[in-house]
């Protein structure tokens, strides 16, 4: 079995395109097909979104917009929030693959998940019982 053809890698790509266009994978004819959507709008949407809200966030976080304990609240929920998407992201990924694939995705599913989890119990101990960390 050839690299090419083993279900662990990408599928081939395909020469260029006659008018010198990038590859095209083979079976895709250009269509994002995870969730049922086509085309790359959803995707750039997506991204714009996560810029902004980023962008938003280090704004926040610089300036002490509200203050140090709503600034605080904002930092610490916002990293869990953001772990914790990062876990559900890569455990549909590698819900969605298989073999060596699916576990390297797994493992970063289960990464993201520990970081969202300690962010889950930091953000009990600073914003909602107003401890000091231990």
């Amino acid at each position: 079995m050839s690299r090419s053809a083993s279900p662990t890698f990408a599928p081939a790509l395909q020469p260029a395109s006659p008018a010198g266009g990038p590859p095209i994978l083979e079976g895709s004819p250009l269509g994002v097909t995870g969730l049922g959507l086509r085309g790359w709008r959803v995707f750039t949407i997506a991204v714009a979104a996560a810029a902004l809200v980023s962008v938003a966030f280090m704004a926040w976080t610089a300036y002490r917009i509200g203050g140090d304990q709503v600034t605080i609240a904002v930092d610490d929920i916002g990293e869990a929030v953001a772990a914790l998407t990062a876990a559900f992201s890569c455990g549909l990924a590698a819900y969605r693959t298989s073999q060596r694939t699916r576990i390297a995705w797994a493992f970063l599913a289960a990464s993201a998940a520990s970081w969202g989890i300690g962010e889950v119990i930091w953000s009990v101990y600073e914003v909602g019982l107003g401890v000091s960390v231990p």
